[in-house]
């Protein structure tokens, strides 16, 4: 859930999540939620070759993912891996997205680097590069190294109001994990 503060360019939002893992006959089960805030700048000067036309911006964001629960698997409890975002997106034709990451688990920060494209406004694909300046043997999740790597995934709207996203993202030893995400705006 997001709100726009007032009539102001600050948006605040928080998310909540079940957060599901399975291995083997073990599965485990957590609860988590992420709070975040985004700023938004209008781009709407002209001028010269190389001008902003009017409809592009720039978005500011900070956000803190994974308060929450331990992820419990069978007789062993871990601890969900805590991280602060910030990021700055730049939305025209093509949408251009740069993130910086920090995790209470690794000393370094991640960065990553995007971009995606919405066809006619109903159908988005999405690319990137998620890297990591530490060893595969420090980065992990619930036990599980995870390694940087290409990110991929697409999005479809109806009506800029319900919407349903896929993407896949490196996940070490286990390859690739796989994200669905449905929202919908009121």
């Amino acid at each position: 859930i997001a709100q726009r503060v007032g009539h102001s360019p600050l948006t605040l939002g928080a998310t909540s999540k079940i957060i599901q893992q399975r291995i083997a006959n073990v599965q485990g089960q957590a609860y988590a939620v992420d709070l975040g805030a985004q700023y938004r700048i209008p781009l709407s000067f002209s001028g010269g070759p190389r001008s902003v036309v009017a409809g592009h911006h720039l978005t500011l964001g900070a956000g803190i993912r994974n308060i929450g629960t331990d992820l419990k698997l069978g007789s062993e409890a871990f601890p969900l891996p805590r991280s602060l975002h910030i990021g700055a997106a730049y939305q025209g034709l093509i949408n251009q997205v740069f993130e910086i990451s920090f995790s209470e688990a690794h000393s370094e920060p991640q960065i990553s680097l995007g971009t995606e494209y919405w066809f006619l406004g109903v159908f988005g694909l999405r690319g990137g590069y998620l890297h990591s300046n530490k060893s595969p043997d420090s980065n992990t999740i619930a036990g599980f190294n995870f390694k940087p790597g290409v990110t991929a995934g697409f999005g479809f709207r109806v009506m800029n109001i319900f919407g349903l996203d896929y993407a896949f993202v490196p996940f070490g030893d286990l390859g690739y994990a796989q994200r669905l995400t449905m929202n919908y705006k009121f």
